[in-house]
């Protein structure tokens, strides 16, 4: 289904169609018409063209948006309950609280419902725990690299990022130990361990077990970005870190943004309840009580239907075939770009090789009708230069299987041995 908002239009469009495939592929309606995934109008944060592929966004397809199912539920609570509309609870209603803990504890540890916070989603979830933890250190350890906008967040609460390095487990703990012995007590230590953006990494059991035991150490706070835990494709959903044992320290953020919808604005904070009442003691929830009670109510809607489950299982899905495609067309048209497989979430990250600066593909790829994301977005510029995110979310297989023929071809054209007649 495609969703259609007021101010906006969100669909699939039809071009032309290449001579190279087929009118029976998938990638044609039924008049042999390309289809193209655009997102147009005054609502959406960034738009997506006909024709145009940005493999930088990092949000679902318009036709993954269950809008019609979502009004459904808003008409039924908004009939049901005229408090809806009231100031909320502050640490957000029991009802929902106690249906998410369920829905989070599935497979796995049970969470406890005063163990949750509702947030407006993960970016504001980060201010208030910002907010919250500065004190008499003005610095956050980061990963390198990390998630884009982590830094600008930081800044904007008077935080400066400390970047370490991660490998395949995750953030080095060896590196991590020697600045906590050496270095003034950072504010916190941000992460985000499953599905890491950009890497798509998860971090390994051991390391998880390293990390807390760190923090527990030194008294630092950690706070786990895990808005893509739910987005599995192989075995069983990873729980959320401040459910692992002596995880006192831990402080998960959580979002619907990635597993219903980016404009509900909702998401959870996960922790005990010595910081539950820490962050409960902000001014903003003091004031205005539970972020977005509205939407809460629509949204616990959908969990207590058992939609949200279902919704889920189908995304998963979705992505793991998309995912597949992207892989599919790399390891064809690209098989000197190295990368590992997608196990959940959203992102491929590409390594090109010392030879190809991401920057200067990037700009090779524009004119083609091609974004990515450079690595030196998301941390230290010189040593991620050849590194860039794919993002696999937005776009359906024929089209992301498109987009690589398109960063082929800016791949030529950027390569240190390309001679003026390869032009």
């Amino acid at each position: 289904m495609r969703a259609r908002l007021a101010g906006s239009t969100a669909s699939a469009e039809a071009s032309p169609p290449r001579t190279t495939r087929s009118a029976d592929s998938p990638a044609y309606n039924r008049g042999g018409m390309a289809q193209w995934t655009t997102q147009r109008g005054t609502t959406p944060q960034q738009r997506a063209e006909s024709g145009e592929l940005n493999l930088a966004l990092g949000q679902p397809s318009p036709r993954l948006l269950p809008a019609a199912r979502l009004a459904a539920a808003a008409e039924r609570q908004l009939a049901r309950d005229q408090l809806v509309l009231q100031y909320g609870a502050s640490q957000g209603q029991l009802p929902l609280r106690r249906d998410l803990a369920a829905f989070l504890s599935r497979g796995g540890p049970r969470i406890d419902a005063e163990h949750l916070l509702l947030t407006s989603g993960n970016s504001h979830a980060l201010g208030l725990v910002c907010d919250t933890l500065r004190g008499s250190s003005n610095t956050v350890v980061v990963e390198d690299p990390t998630y884009f906008c982590v830094r600008g967040i930081l800044r904007s609460h008077g935080l400066d990022a400390v970047a370490l390095p991660i490998d395949d487990d995750g953030l080095c703990t060896t590196a991590l130990a020697r600045h906590l012995a050496q270095a003034a007590a950072p504010a916190f230590i941000y992460i985000v361990p499953t599905y890491h953006n950009p890497t798509g990494r998860s971090q390994s059991p051991q390391r998880r077990r390293e990390l807390i035991a760190l923090s527990r150490r030194y008294e630092i706070p950690i706070v786990a970005d895990e808005p893509y835990n739910q987005l599995s494709f192989h075995g069983p959903i990873r729980g959320p870190l401040a459910g692992d044992p002596d995880a006192d320290f831990v402080i998960s953020l959580g979002s619907f943004s990635k597993i219903l919808g980016p404009g509900l604005r909702l998401g959870w904070l996960q922790a005990t309840p010595h910081w539950i009442d820490r962050v409960l003691a902000h001014g903003e929830l003091r004031s205005g009580g539970a972020t977005n009670p509205v939407v809460a109510h629509i949204v616990h809607d959908t969990i207590a239907s058992g939609f949200l489950g279902d919704h889920v299982a189908e995304l998963r899905a979705t992505l793991r075939a998309r995912a597949n495609a992207l892989e599919a067309a790399l390891r064809t048209e690209l098989p000197q770009v190295g990368f590992r497989p997608a196990q959940g979430g959203y992102f491929l990250w590409l390594d090109f090789g010392e030879a190809i600066d991401t920057n200067a593909l990037q700009q090779a790829a524009r004119p083609l009708g091609l974004t990515l994301l450079p690595g030196s977005r998301c941390g230290d510029a010189t040593a991620l230069r050849h590194y860039a995110r794919l993002s696999f979310s937005f776009y359906e297989p024929h089209e992301l299987t498109q987009a690589v023929t398109r960063l082929a071809s800016a791949v030529a054209a950027t390569r240190p041995d390309r001679r003026p007649a390869d032009a």
